[in-house]
């Protein structure tokens, strides 16, 4: 067997004749990577170790610039990976194995091995070298980063978003809008629904071929350099910007914007607390983030709950009272998504249901002591230091309301002027639009009424606390307070609010609080006595006693005429002579906006035309006077009070109700609540209220339709339509009349819709201005109605929102159809038997997703 080094030394001699023989250099060279494989292993391994050394300069500068988020130069990262490729050559391995073949030289299969072995050898040198020199050039090795299209935002998930999403890419892709504005309270989105839609931005860009700006910037230059700079810069190019939580107006150019418009095609999307700002900032068009739905309220809440927490509340055992305490603590927050998050993680560890029962109650009563909630409030802050003084004032007084009930707007203002907080009621009104402006207030759908967020409430309340309020308020409404124990700190009172509680009487030494202005004893069902307090009370121009069971029985007990002061007064009479000499010259006239009238004996009739003095009057609840027959509120006088609020309770004897065909005293009318007037026969006139938002019908047990619409013309005197020929509809010997022809009118029914339908198609009939039909109507409540058929005939309801039917068995239909708008709908609330027993005429079915089952009183 021939030695390798033998035959390599044998071999060199001839490599010596070859090169002085003048051979083709690539044959020379092929013999001597053939003939001095060592050799060049040695270099080989010499060049690696240079090449390795070489990388670890380079690949240490590359991941200082990588961490430096600057963008590397792309001949570098190339580099690096041809560098690495060549760094796992198995070609050493393979010349280990063939030195160590002992036949290396017997055959032509080993010479040839060694041949293609050497040539790749010396092409690996050759590679390694330039590699050595490409990389000993190397100067730099990164530059500054261009910005990306979008940068992206923290990604999070999202609830119930995707309806505002939709309007904003809406309005992003419309050629008409420039500048979007996205308002709403704090904590509300906004920030979500932004990076939401920067995020999705981003992926949609290459659509948009936008232009990123990768602009030199040097920030120690006067802000107006700047701006002038990147003015020059944004004109040429169509962009967007993204602006968060704008607090006040500003001119675009001063920060080097150009206002976008039309021609432009560029866009500005804005975030604000003020619908005022987005307004002066000259946005087009206005995305209002809403609350939560409940379903996704719910979703959100879950999200920061821990494992054993979710365990708890889905627990299958019966009467899980800790999924009931949930749910209460997730409607406290009211859908506001920023108290979802921050109180769910404040009880997500929380298992038992004592626990639970404990969180629950702290939301409701001392939010402030949970976990994360101070920082919240500092947050939610931010709207409230925007406003002037006299503006947070009012604010806060707007805290003594109680929790989930509505505000007056005119009611509101006169106790701002009581409490000398304004002068007028236009600067009231304008306070009030501000406070809705900054989403501290929010609409009621209602152009009279507000309400205030829960969270807003306890952030305002927190706010008094800390001395941000001045002293004199006490709210103890709807407590369970019997008696009102006085003290000396008592005496600083201006306000104090008792109602809905059980008190049942006043301290005999009440009179002392000299200083009280506002004094509100509504609903205070066990009040007995108050011991002619009140009247003493000069300064109050406050005094609410709607429906306390404390009243005026005599009319020498109507001796608070002291009260000069005296702006609003809420009054509950007890006795026909004390109304009348109220109701004509009494100088509280002017002053009562609140009127209960009960147990008022011989009354047989009440005409609101009588009401003449009572100008500022506007709720009415008359109960339990048990001889009214009629109740008119037809034009006969022109200065009659314009009702806002009609309730009749209890009237087992009233059978007629009249309203004028135009012009009438419930033109203003809002609401109305009729409960157990068993005589009634239908409420016709009810489709003459152009203003009512809500009806509620409650144990009426007489009435079979609330309105008819089976005749030629209304009859006024009844409040329903006759046939021509036909009498008002009476009973003989218990039997109805109406029943007896009721297949006559049946029959010819559909022939008087199509007349009554052509009547008025110029808005018209009998000459008569015709007026649309439940207009304004939002909600509608009817409730142990035992004999009810039929509601009306189906028409629009462009405003309706809410159907609650509750002990109504007979109830077969409601007044919708397919040819018959009602876009507002919301839910329709019922028994799960009534809803499944419902007819449609030959029609598909309602929707299932209005449908909310509730427990039906049978």
């Amino acid at each position: 067997m021939a030695d390798p080094s033998i035959i390599c030394a044998a071999l060199q001699p001839v490599c010596g004749f070859i090169n002085q023989a003048g051979v083709p250099g690539a044959t020379a060279k092929h013999f001597s990577s053939f003939a001095c494989i060592k050799r060049n292993r040695r270099l080989l391994r010499k060049a690696i170790e240079n090449l390795q050394a070489i990388e670890k300069v380079v690949r240490g500068q590359f991941d200082l610039e990588i961490n430096n988020l600057n963008e590397c130069d792309p001949r570098v990262i190339l580099w690096l990976r041809r560098v690495a490729s060549i760094l796992v050559d198995p070609t050493d391995q393979e010349i280990d194995r063939l030195m160590q073949s002992s036949g290396l030289c017997r055959s032509v299969l080993g010479l040839g091995k060694r041949y293609c072995l050497g040539k790749h050898i010396v092409e690996m040198l050759e590679d390694l070298a330039g590699l050595i020199e490409e990389g000993n050039q190397f100067k730099t090795f990164a530059s500054k980063r261009l910005p990306d299209f979008v940068e992206e935002r923290p990604r999070t998930q999202t609830f119930g978003i995707e309806p505002m999403l939709r309007d904003l890419w809406k309005s992003f892709e419309s050629t008409d809008v420039s500048i979007i504005g996205v308002c709403g309270p704090g904590g509300v989105g906004k920030t979500t629904l932004l990076n939401t839609f920067n995020n999705e931005l981003k992926l949609r860009g290459r659509d948009y071929q936008l232009w990123t700006a990768g602009l030199p910037w040097n920030d120690t230059e006067a802000e107006e350099i700047r701006a002038r700079f990147l003015m020059k810069a944004l004109r040429r190019k169509k962009f967007v910007i993204l602006l968060d939580d704008i607090w006040n107006d500003f001119q675009l150019e001063d920060v080097g914007i150009p206002t976008p418009d039309s021609e432009s095609t560029s866009k500005l999307i804005l975030t604000s607390c003020s619908v005022d700002v987005c307004y002066q900032m000259d946005a087009k068009s206005l995305i209002k983030i809403e609350y939560l739905e409940k379903e996704a309220a719910w979703e959100l809440f879950r999200s920061n709950l821990s494992t054993q927490a979710i365990t708890a509340i889905d627990s299958p055992r019966p009467n899980n009272v800790v999924k009931e305490h949930a749910d209460a603590i997730v409607q406290s927050c009211g859908g506001l998504p920023l108290a979802i998050k921050v109180i769910g993680r404040a009880v997500a560890g929380l298992r038992s249901p004592r626990e639970w029962s404990l969180a629950m109650q702290a939301t409701k009563h001392d939010i402030k002591d949970l976990d994360g909630i101070p920082k919240m409030f500092h947050k939610l802050k931010y709207s409230y230091d925007k406003l002037r003084p006299t503006q947070k004032q009012c604010f806060l007084y707007c805290t003594l309301f109680p929790e989930y009930g509505s505000i007056n707007k005119d009611q509101l203002v006169e106790y701002w002027m009581a409490e000398e907080l304004i002068q007028d009621l236009n600067r009231g009104h304008r306070v009030i639009n501000s406070l809705l402006s900054a989403c501290l207030l929010e609409s009621c759908g209602s152009d009279i009424e507000v309400k205030m967020h829960q969270i807003i409430r306890h952030l305002g309340l927190s706010l008094a606390e800390s001395g941000e309020q001045p002293e004199g308020f006490l709210d103890l409404s709807r407590t369970s307070i019997t008696a009102l124990p006085l003290c000396s700190t008592l005496s600083k009172l201006k306000y104090l609010n008792l109602s809905h509680t059980l008190i049942e009487r006043l301290p005999e030494e009440f009179w002392m609080l000299k200083k009280l202005i506002h004094l509100d004893l509504s609903v205070t069902e066990q009040l007995k006595e108050t011991f002619d307090n009140c009247s003493k009370l000069y300064k109050l121009r406050v005094l609410n006693l709607f429906r306390s069971n404390y009243g005026i029985r005599d009319v020498n007990d109507l001796n608070i005429d002291s009260l000069r002061e005296l702006e609003f007064l809420g009054i509950t009479i007890y006795a026909k002579n004390v109304l009348k000499k109220l109701t004509e010259t009494h100088p509280l006239a002017k002053s009562t906006q609140r009127l209960s009238l009960k147990h008022c004996k011989q009354m047989k009739s009440i005409h609101i035309s009588d009401f003449t003095h009572m100008c500022k009057l506007v709720e009415l609840y008359v109960d339990s006077c048990l001889d009214l027959k009629q109740f008119d509120a037809e034009p006969d006088r022109i200065r009659a009070p314009c009702i806002e609020v009609l309730t009749l309770a209890r009237l087992p004897a009233l059978q007629t109700i009249l309203i004028g065909s135009s012009t009438h005293h419930f033109r203003n009318l809002l609401e109305i609540t009729i409960s157990h007037c068993h005589n009634l026969q239908n409420i016709t006139w009810v489709l003459k209220l152009q203003a009512l938002e809500k009806l509620c019908i409650c144990h009426c047990d007489e009435l079979e339709r609330l309105v008819q619409e089976t005749g030629d013309r209304v009859d006024e005197r009844n409040g329903g339509f006759e046939q021509s020929g036909i009498r008002r509809f009476g009973r003989i010997n218990g039997v109805s009349e109406e029943q007896e022809i009721h297949g006559m009118v049946e029959d010819t029914y559909k022939e008087y819709v199509k007349s009554y339908q052509n009547m008025t198609e110029n808005g018209r009939i009998n000459g008569e201005v015709h007026h649309e039909e439940f207009p304004k109507l939002r909600y509608l409540v009817l409730t142990g109605l035992r004999k009810l058929t039929a509601i009306c005939n189906p028409r629009d309801f462009l405003c309706l929102e809410n159907i609650r039917v509750e002990g109504c068995p007979r109830l077969r239909t409601l007044p919708l159809g397919q040819m018959y708008e009602c876009p507002k709908l919301k839910q329709i609330c019922g028994s799960y038997d009534w809803w499944e027993r419902l007819e449609w005429n030959g029609k598909e079915t309602m929707e299932n997703k209005y449908f909310i089952p509730i427990k039906d009183q049978e």
